[in-house]
């Protein structure tokens, strides 16, 4: 506006469309995760595995050294192990930058490893659901080392999250 009135907007709006995000869905699911002692994290590897085996798109986010943007992804598995009693720094970062206006409406569910108490798991599910987000099932909590069984379930929440998303 500085230089005058323009009759041809057409170049201004084509760098308008180069410069402005993309607002489709890169992924149905992201699945970001932090884990102390690697219980977690193989909860997340199985969750992602399964989900793209079965042809989801999906992203495995480590929360302690990554970022993900929400607005691009259909839904959420969050993977929380305790620590002391509360969720690790990484995770409590990662819902600090979570905006309302990018999740509110999507679906999600928390998964975690604990020794014992696994409040992680429930902090994280309170904090999503006040974040307006869809709460798929309750939270998938396991103690320490994953079984086999504790993997059949985990492959059984994300395809049955899968479904209701898509």
């Amino acid at each position: 506006t500085c230089n005058g009135i323009i009759t041809d907007t057409s170049e201004i709006i084509e760098k308008y469309k180069l410069s402005a995000p993309d607002i489709s869905y890169d992924y149905d699911i992201a699945v970001v995760y932090a884990s102390s002692y690697g219980y977690t994290g193989k909860l997340a590897k199985k969750i992602y595995d399964t989900a793209v085996i079965s042809g989801y798109q999906a992203i495995m986010i480590n929360a302690e050294s990554e970022l993900v943007d929400m607005e691009k992804c259909k839904s959420i598995a969050l993977g929380v192990n305790t620590v002391d009693r509360n969720m690790p720094g990484s995770i409590w970062s990662f819902l600090s930058k979570l905006k309302v206006s990018d999740v509110a409406g999507k679906y999600y569910f928390v998964f975690g490893s604990s020794g014992w108490s696994g409040e992680g798991t429930l902090i994280a599910d309170k904090i999503l659901s006040e974040l307006r987000m869809r709460r798929f099932d309750k939270p998938l909590e396991v103690t320490f080392c994953p079984t086999e069984a504790d993997f059949e379930k985990a492959s059984d929440y994300i395809l049955r999250l899968m479904e209701k998303v898509i």
